[in-house]
C-alpha cells in the first residue's frame, strides 16, 4: 500500500490539507537571500543550501512518518493548490502499479502580467526550466500525443512525457532515499538540486501534462510600462 509524505522548505510553518498524505514543514536553516542571481551569493553556494535543507527535510520527515513508502518534495507555492496534488498523488499510484518505480511531477506553469502586452491576456510560460530543460521550450497545452515523435513514445499514462529532471512538485519512491541518492550541486551548473536527485535515481522519470500548477507574477500598471519600455530600449539599442 502506498503511503504518501509530502515534504517542503520554507521560512515559516505552513499549511496542509491533503487527505491520507502526512506532511512537515522544515523551517530550520532558512536565510533571507534573495536569488540565485543577487550578489550576495553565488549560483553554487544558493544551490548548496537548498540541497542541504531538502535533505534535511526529508530526514526529518521521515523520522517523524516512518511508515511512508512514498515523498512529495513541494514547493511552498503549491501547498494551496490541493486538486492539483490529490490529482499527482492518484497518477502516481497508477503508474506505481502498472509500471514500477518512478518520479513524477506536475508540469509547473507561470502566469505572468509583467509587460503592458500581458494586461489583457496573462503570459503562459514553463515555470522551472532550469529543474526541467526537457520543457523549457514547451508551450502552453502541448501534449505528447499531438506530436509527431512523441505520439509513439511508449508511456504508462496519457500526456505523460519522459524527462530527465522535474522540480516544483514531484513523487518518488522512499527506496531510492534508502539506497542514498540526496539532493546535491551538479558541479557543471547544468541543473539545480533536483536535477541531481533525479539524475541519481536511476529510475524512469515523467511530467505529468495532465497536472498543472501555477505560480503568478502581477505588476502594477506603472511597473508593467516601465518593464516594456525598457525591453523596447534594449531591442531598439544599436549593437
Amino acid at each position: 500500500m502506498t503511503r504518501v509524505l509530502a515534504a517542503c522548505i520554507s521560512r515559516k510553518a505552513e499549511e496542509w490539507n491533503v487527505p491520507d498524505v502526512g506532511f512537515y514543514c522544515h523551517t530550520d536553516g532558512w536565510k533571507p537571500y534573495k536569488k540565485w542571481w543577487s550578489s550576495e551569493i553565488t549560483p553554487t553556494e544558493y544551490i548548496d543550501y537548498l540541497a542541504s535543507r531538502r535533505n534535511s527535510a526529508v530526514e526529518e520527515a521521515l523520522h517523524r512518518y516512518p511508515e511512508a513508502t512514498d515523498l512529495m518534495m513541494i514547493d511552498s507555492h503549491y501547498l494551496g493548490q490541493w486538486d492539483a496534488l490529490n490529482e499527482l498523488v492518484k497518477h502516481y499510484e497508477e503508474v506505481s502499479r502498472g509500471f514500477g518505480e518512478h518520479i513524477l511531477g506536475a508540469a509547473t506553469w507561470a502566469l505572468s502580467r509583467t509587460r503592458l502586452s500581458h494586461i489583457l491576456k496573462a503570459k503562459r510560460d514553463y515555470f522551472d526550466k532550469w529543474a526541467a530543460p526537457d520543457a523549457r521550450w514547451m508551450p502552453y497545452g502541448w501534449r505528447p500525443e499531438n506530436d509527431l515523435l512523441a505520439s509513439h513514445f511508449k508511456i504508462p499514462l496519457p500526456s505523460l512525457y519522459r524527462v530527465h529532471s522535474v522540480g516544483g512538485v514531484y513523487l518518488f519512491p522512499r527506496t531510492i532515499w534508502e539506497k542514498g541518492v540526496r539532493y546535491g550541486t551538479p558541479e557543471d551548473l547544468h541543473g539545480c538540486e533536483h536535477n541531481w536527485l533525479c539524475e541519481h535515481s536511476n529510475i524512469p522519470i515523467f511530467l505529468d501534462l495532465n497536472v498543472k500548477v501555477w505560480r503568478e507574477t502581477r505588476y502594477s500598471l506603472l511597473k508593467c510600462a516601465r518593464c516594456s519600455i525598457g525591453d523596447w530600449r534594449r531591442r531598439d539599442r544599436p549593437l
